[in-house]
């Protein structure tokens, strides 16, 4: 099983899941009208969470964070109508 989609009136709608080779998950997205809406987490193929953060009318929105391989936190990153926010 490499993808596990759903589809309302030909656009993406609900939980998309792909999945490594080996079974593992490898990125959850929600799909609102086709595009990313809510939370998206993006994992390492052994299982280890890489990445999360949120999505508003297909761009990225708020607090994102990606991790290493371990488990550590790598970065964190604000983003405003898809584009990182610096302070």
């Amino acid at each position: 099983l490499k993808n596990v989609a759903n589809f309302k009136n030909d656009q993406k709608e609900g939980i998309e899941k792909d999945y490594y080779e080996n079974g593992q998950l490898q990125v959850e997205t929600n799909y609102k009208n086709g595009q990313p809406e809510g939370v998206l987490k993006s994992y390492y193929e052994n299982g280890q969470l890489q990445g999360e953060g949120k999505f508003k009318d297909g761009q990225r929105e708020g607090l994102a964070k990606f991790y290493y391989e371990n488990g550590q936190l790598k970065k964190e990153e604000n983003y405003k109508d898809g584009k990182p926010v610096s302070y």
